[in-house]
């Protein structure tokens, strides 16, 4: 008898484990539909849901998920929520520099919504600070952008930002001559 409920119970973990499965996948590919078509109010609770099941997921749909959930909290203006998972995340999660930056282009899109366009300058200079080319290229562009548009609110001249992209990138001379 204790044979037979023991393998019975390893069929139900099994089965438990593939519904478990089936489950994550629907609500993975539901965020992703309802995102897509920019329903965001219906795609946050699923990415929320995917975030806090996040050791379920594959880390690739884990970052895909987290990204989207940020993006999702823009469209929106979702703001407060957005600046409380960035918080978090960022006391509490070893995130690669990847999607990092790619949260931090998102937060200072978030600024830039709410019309701090200092505090979404300061983030830019944050990421020109990576040293990886491709977001350091495009952290320059929007940070100088910024600087001349919102002059006022930023008070800082725009050739302030092409000396921080020359001491960023110091060590990459071609990617540097691409900006002058």
């Amino acid at each position: 008898f204790y044979k037979a409920v023991l393998s019975f119970s390893k069929i139900n973990l099994e089965q438990q484990e593939k519904l478990n499965s089936l489950y994550m996948d629907s609500l993975l590919n539901a965020a992703f539909s309802y995102y897509e078509n920019k329903l965001y109010t219906e795609a946050i609770p699923l990415f929320e849901d995917l975030i806090q099941r996040g050791n379920k997921l594959l880390e690739d749909d884990y970052y895909k998920s987290l990204i989207s959930l940020f993006d999702s909290y823009n469209q929106n203006k979702d703001y407060d929520k957005f600046l409380l998972l960035y918080n978090t995340l960022k006391k509490n999660q070893n995130l690669s520099i990847s999607v990092l930056n790619k949260i931090k282009f998102l937060l200072a899109d978030n600024y830039i919504l709410q019309e701090e366009y200092l505090k979404a300058y300061d983030v830019y200079l944050e990421i020109m600070m990576c040293k990886e080319p491709a977001f350091v290229s495009l952290a320059f562009q929007n940070a100088y952008n910024l600087s001349i548009l919102y002059r006022k609110e930023i008070k800082k001249d725009p050739g302030e930002i092409l000396q921080k992209i020359e001491s960023s990138l110091s060590d990459n001379k071609e990617l540097l001559l691409q900006h002058y």
